[in-house]
């Protein structure tokens, strides 16, 4: 599981949904939540919170950033790379620490990759969990 501290910088609600944008080190990333405010008081400006994600939700693209609709996007290098026969374990060096992938050894193989690549790594909105 990959974990990041930072700290909420805006909530917007729509319905029963609330998009939370965290910073986490000089990045902002953004979470879809289905707490409000009304529903959950922490969800406010300037608390410390932890995001979390599973390495199997982490996209991997090769290059600094990629036209896509995913908001976030973190570019990073390569450090690790553990081939198994389906899937394989890729560790990331990113502006807000060291992140973790799972992809099928496949894709390893297509995009060619290697251990000092520059990639960028994708999370989808709603693939990121809060705690507060």
């Amino acid at each position: 599981m990959n974990t990041l501290p930072g700290v909420i910088k805006s909530v917007s609600e729509k319905n029963e949904l609330s998009m939370v944008e965290v910073k986490v080190c000089d990045t902002l990333l953004k979470v879809i939540t289905i707490d409000t405010p009304r529903s959950a008081s922490e969800l406010v400006e300037g608390n410390s919170v932890t995001i979390f994600f599973k390495e199997t939700e982490v996209i991997i693209g090769k290059g600094k950033s990629l036209p896509v609709s995913l908001p976030n996007q973190l570019p990073g290098n390569i450090t690790t790379i553990i081939r198994g026969l389906l899937l394989s374990k890729v560790g990331v060096d990113t502006d807000v620490g060291e992140l973790y992938a799972i992809i099928p050894t496949e894709s390893i193989e297509r995009l060619a990759l290697k251990v000092g690549d520059e990639i960028c790594a994708m999370v989808k909105i709603n693939e990121m969990m809060l705690s507060i």
